[in-house]
């Protein structure tokens, strides 16, 4: 009885994992079905940004700088134009190959002839309400709950086995919840006990077809070909086990691919239109400032035309928002992090310690995972300068 438990147990444990990882498909199923209406979204706000842009209002010198600008912003409206292509929503998503079976299925395939105690023993061991209901009228339907059915099913049971001949002399049944219960023998076959049947117009017991008797407190008859040993049960669930396990192997199978298939949308498809206008942003910085520091008449208006940059990978980062996704901007000064950043040049510079970082060439990227618990995965370091003066 032990090694059954066990294995139920076993069975259960397994079949709230499936759950959860079901849950976890499905919601990446929806994650793709919504990136399609947010690059829609997105590829519309970046045309309606660009053609508001326009240089016409400044002078020569201002306007040459800008049209360049302008350019670099119009090839990062035309990558956002890729993004359907590198998404590839025809590509269908990996599924188990091996259905996974229920607790339920396990237990309406059990024998028919396992003890009572035996079943119950698996509801009890299960909290599903629904294998509740499933178990319940599973039981109704084997031989120790004869005494469940209706009298009018009975009736329909002996009738079908009885002589016409008797039937057409009045042997009638009728329900009584005051009287004993009835004993019908019929030849050829098992008896049947009738639970609160009263037989009247009784046949001459020396006929041989139709005998009452009183019976009090007797167990139904179980069918004995029907029992079958509890071995066999145990066995069924341990193959039920095992084809469950390899299903949830699979299920994180195609999890990973899932999870790597969107990633790799995120890495190859959308960051590199944010680094495009993220490096184009640097540049803007330096030119307004460059404009600044010259006073020049009309360095608001060309602050405020620059700031396309801005309001673009806004879109992008609430875009991205929406799927965990956030870009990670190293604040300049801070000391490097191999498990954060990458390095791609060294600088002198006497205004920094050794160590800090004094440019930030490219965002990192983090995933804000929810499951199975709550935790930020790098998905890519950010790529920095960092200071080392020599002495």
């Amino acid at each position: 009885m032990n090694d059954r438990k066990q294995i139920i147990q076993e069975f259960i444990t397994l079949e709230k994992n499936y759950n959860d990882k079901k849950h976890e498909l499905e919601s990446w199923k929806r994650k793709f079905g919504n990136l399609e209406e947010g690059i829609n979204h997105l590829i519309s706000t970046f045309e309606k940004q660009y053609e508001q842009l326009s240089t016409e209002e400044f002078n020569e010198d201002i306007k040459n700088k800008l049209e360049n600008r302008l350019e670099g912003i119009r090839l990062s409206v035309k990558s956002s134009n890729r993004l359907h292509r590198k998404l590839n929503l025809d590509k269908p998503f990996p599924q188990p190959s091996v259905m996974f079976i229920p607790a339920a299925e396990i237990i309406k395939k059990d024998h028919v002839g396992v003890p009572e105690s035996n079943r119950k023993e698996f509801l009890e061991a299960h909290p599903s309400e629904n294998l509740n209901e499933d178990v319940n009228k599973f039981t109704q339907q084997t031989p120790d709950s004869f005494e469940k059915l209706s009298v009018s099913n009975l009736k329909s049971e002996v009738h079908s086995q009885v002589d016409q001949e008797i039937i057409a002399e009045d042997v009638l049944l009728e329900s009584s919840e005051e009287e004993k219960g009835e004993r019908i023998q019929i030849p050829g076959n098992e008896e049947l006990e009738l639970s609160n049947v009263s037989l009247e117009n009784e046949r001459n017991p020396k006929d041989g077809l139709i005998e009452p008797e009183a019976v009090e407190n007797e167990q139904p008859v179980r069918d004995s070909q029907h029992e079958k040993p509890i071995e066999v049960s145990i066995s069924e669930l341990e193959s039920a086990v095992k084809s469950n396990q390899s299903v949830i192997e699979e299920m994180d199978e195609c999890l990973a691919v899932i999870e790597k298939r969107f990633f790799g949308f995120v890495e190859k498809g959308i960051a590199p239109v944010f680094d495009g206008l993220f490096s184009g942003r640097s540049h803007a910085e330096k030119f307004t400032l460059e404009l600044a520091s010259s006073a020049h008449h009309q360095v608001g208006e060309v602050a405020e035309w620059l700031n396309i940059y801005s309001r673009l990978m806004n879109e992008i980062e609430g875009f991205l928002e929406m799927y965990q996704i956030e870009f990670y901007l190293p604040k300049t000064g801070i000391l490097f992090d191999e498990m954060k950043h990458e390095p791609i040049g060294v600088v002198e510079d006497a205004e920094f310690k050794d160590e800090q970082i004094k440019e930030v060439v490219r965002c990192g990227i983090y995933y804000s995972e929810e499951y199975p618990e709550k935790k930020k995965l790098l998905l890519r370091p950010a790529q920095v300068i960092v200071v080392k003066n020599d002495r």
